[in-house]
């Protein structure tokens, strides 16, 4: 009874509103314009000493980590919508070539990190999002 009651209400009003002369329901105010995001990863041009960290056994509950170091190389192209890091790091037991592709989006204001290794190439799918408003990294999803 009360399915019944529900939909003949949600049927009345819907007539209601598609009749001429009758006002559409007030949408709401359109959002502030996106922030213009390509500069938000200005803060990291330029070289950098790197310093990693690398579990010994991975994925066995274990917490002993090798110490790496490494050095990242990291320029913006496009004008800004990209950047590119080259960077390397050496660890005791291996040394490692590696990319990150840092692509930002005008239409969703978001950026797309691709990440690779010269074993690997790039590694699909990239990590999507953007910076908060207290400037955090945040995933989109």
């Amino acid at each position: 009874m009360k399915t019944l009651a529900a939909a003949l209400l949600a049927a009345a009003t819907l007539s209601i509103a598609l009749l001429p002369g009758v006002p559409a329901l007030a949408q709401p105010a359109a959002s502030p314009p996106a922030h213009d995001a390509r500069n938000d990863w200005d803060f990291l041009m330029g070289t950098w000493r790197t310093h990693y960290g690398i579990l010994r056994h991975r994925l066995v509950n274990n917490h002993d980590w090798y110490s790496c170091e490494g050095t990242s190389v990291i320029r913006p192209f496009w004008q800004g919508d990209g950047n590119l890091e080259d960077g390397d790091f050496a660890c005791p037991k291996r040394y490692s070539r590696s990319v990150t592709l840092r692509l930002y989006n005008r239409t969703t204001h978001k950026w797309s990190l691709w990440w690779g290794s010269r074993k690997l190439g790039l590694v699909p799918p990239p990590q999507v999002g953007e910076f908060d408003a207290s400037g955090a990294g945040v995933a989109a999803g």
